[in-house]
């Protein structure tokens, strides 16, 4: 996992808190793992995270950036192969949905995300 550390320091300091405070609404028992965030020696989990969108509002995903980019090529070559493999397969209705799923998937994974204003 992949999380922008100098994302999870950027939003502590605009907001000028210390990273005890971080630790204290985490309900962490100190501020080390925090520091061990912000420097990418270690990966917070999911809890900590959701912590992170609660009290900054902002969304999770946006701390994964750069792994989505990463893993959109090739979550796009995984679908693509398997709709290649489904559509061999004897056609009947549940196979047509998964189809459909994964053809709608593919198109979305293939446009490029709007960017933010």
């Amino acid at each position: 996992m992949y999380i922008q550390h100098n994302y999870l320091r950027m939003h502590r300091k605009r907001a000028r808190l210390a990273q005890s405070d971080i630790a204290h609404v985490a309900a962490l028992s100190d501020h080390s793992n925090v520091s061990r965030w912000e420097n990418g020696t270690r990966e917070p989990n999911i809890e900590s995270l959701i912590v992170y969108h609660l009290l900054f509002d902002v969304p999770i995903e946006s701390m994964f950036e750069r792994q989505k980019q990463e893993l959109k090529l090739s979550v796009y070559r995984r679908v693509l192969g398997r709709l290649e493999t489904l559509r061999k397969m004897p056609q009947d209705r549940k196979l047509g949905f998964r189809i459909r799923f994964l053809e709608t998937a593919l198109a979305r994974l293939a446009n490029p995300e709007p960017q933010a204003l």
